[in-house]
């Protein structure tokens, strides 16, 4: 259940002017009102953010979630809702996930002639593996959350902050896409990734077609495995209880 918030308005008698008693009255009742507010509010002000490590392995792939090597990229790969609470997350507690980082194993410094223009897509989804290589989940299950230049100076984590959080319902799977849109290609530049049971990543790349992700082609590999990632998570605090406003004079 979560807070809603009720007030009275000032009556159509009110006078311009209140008296000393009742503007006194008047300011005792919204300071009363502010603390109860602010009483609401401090359980949610108080759930720090935290950084969640999913996937440890130490391989390596050359396609996930972008191949260098190929100058356009769309790629989709799942996150089991056990793997993000094995992470540290609280078990059917939602939360908001502010940003992701992917832990690149080799660069070279062409990357940000050929590799930059990301958008970064997330969804919530009943889906754990892929059936096949045409079984994208539909970008209308799919929330933008990044749409910009990735540019790391080296190896180790790249971090991509979302300019808003993106919600995830505490129960289900998270589907991570990443559409990769700079013309040209460069040396193969492999990511740290994890092994998993059963397909949990494809991707599609092309010289010569950028894919549009609301009709994906069919992907060209797919792959038992995920990249590793790291989120900035924040549990989600529902409010309870109702908020009472007080009277006005």
């Amino acid at each position: 259940m979560y807070q809603t918030s009720t007030s009275s308005a000032l009556s159509a008698g009110s006078p311009e002017i209140l008296s000393p008693r009742n503007s006194l009255l008047f300011w005792r009742s919204f300071l009363v009102s502010s603390m109860l507010l602010f009483a609401t509010l401090l359980p949610n002000l108080s759930r720090a953010q935290t950084s969640l490590t999913i996937g440890t392995g130490t391989s390596t792939s050359s396609y996930y979630p972008i191949y260098t090597f190929y100058g356009y990229n769309y790629s989709q790969s799942t996150y089991l809702a056990s793997e993000i609470v094995a992470a540290g997350a609280t078990s059917g507690t939602p939360g908001y996930i502010s940003s992701i980082s992917y832990n690149l194993a080799t660069y070279y410094t062409s990357w940000p002639t050929y590799c930059k223009d990301w958008v970064v897509y997330m969804g919530n989804t009943s889906k754990s593996t892929f059936s096949g290589t045409t079984d994208w989940v539909a970008l209308s299950g799919l929330t933008k959350v990044y749409d910009g230049t990735v540019t790391p100076t080296g190896t180790g984590w790249v971090k991509i902050t979302f300019p808003t959080a993106f919600y995830w319902d505490g129960t289900s799977n998270l589907v991570v896409a990443v559409d990769e849109n700079t013309a040209g290609y460069t040396s193969t530049m492999p990511w740290r990734t994890t092994t998993k049971t059963g397909t949990r990543s494809i991707s599609y790349y092309s010289d010569g077609t950028n894919p549009n992700p609301s009709s994906p082609p069919t992907a060209n590999t797919s792959y038992a495995g995920t990249p590793n990632i790291q989120i900035d998570y924040t549990p989600a605090t529902p409010c309870s209880g109702t908020t009472v406003g007080g009277s006005a004079v």
